[in-house]
């Protein structure tokens, strides 16, 4: 199973905190849980923390709001290897295949047998990729569905009222995948993306394109989300801060 991390010294912060503690009116009412789930998805690094989203719990811990990481990389890692895993997060520009992501794609797009070939044919075999990470590839894909899947059951046990995503180093196929599923699965659930890499039209383009994306953000993350979820809890409009493309605004960035 993917790992949850439950330790953070923000943690405490709730424990310090009775009922009867004053809100500025944009935070979850007292004794109301309302978790967050933060997610890093593959490829992220296997070796280095995800410091992005370890910020984010830290400030969303001291709003009194809960949050969870989940490194759903290092499961996919387990069920892949990690030497693959290991040489798909760091392809270098003379091997870069984006073969990370297009082992997600079949997950987010219709594709045949003969787009796949193609792929295999025009794309890796193309580079000096070496032909057993190929054969790697192309055995790791049939596994992506049950990947999904797990990360999604997991997701829904624990019942969050938001799911935040980062976007860098081939994530992005993968966390829209995961994030597609859990749309359809729990339509209530606040889909949020976010990263540096997603500055200019990057954000706003995939808010349009994916209709189950809530809220793409370019930019730091730990600069805007804490915001945006306060906001989206206590039902006011968050569309107007900040580097956030919704599905309200997302024409207005055309």
């Amino acid at each position: 199973m993917a790992r949850i991390i439950t330790l953070h010294p923000a943690d405490q912060v709730r424990g310090r905190h009775s009922e009867g503690d004053a809100h500025d009116g944009s935070s979850p009412p007292a004794g109301v849980a309302k978790p967050v789930l933060l997610v890093n998805m593959p490829f992220a690094y296997l070796f280095r923390p995800a410091l992005t989203l370890t910020l984010l719990k830290g400030l969303l811990l001291e709003r009194h709001i809960p949050a969870q990481l989940l490194y759903s990389n290092l499961h996919f890692a387990e069920l892949i290897g990690p030497e693959l895993y290991f040489d798909l997060s760091t392809e270098t520009p003379d091997k870069f295949t984006f073969a990370a992501e297009w082992l997600f794609s079949g997950a987010l797009f219709e594709q045949s047998a003969s787009d796949q070939e193609r792929y295999v044919n025009e794309i890796l075999r193309s580079t000096s990729v070496p032909e057993a990470l190929i054969r790697g590839v192309i055995g790791a894909r049939p596994k992506v569905a049950a990947f999904l899947d797990g990360c999604l059951q997991q997701v829904l046990a624990m019942r969050p009222a938001a799911v935040v995503f980062t976007t860098a180093l081939q994530q992005q196929f993968p966390a829209l995948a995961l994030a597609k599923r859990i749309k359809a699965a729990s339509p209530s659930t606040l889909i949020a993306l976010a990263g540096v890499d997603w500055e200019g039209a990057m954000a706003a383009e995939v808010v349009r394109r994916f209709s189950f994306v809530d809220a793409g953000i370019a930019g730091e993350p730990e600069m805007v989300v804490p915001d945006l979820i306060q906001r989206y809890f206590a039902g006011r409009r968050f569309d107007h801060l900040q580097g956030v493309s919704t599905p309200g605004n997302v024409d207005q960035k055309a």
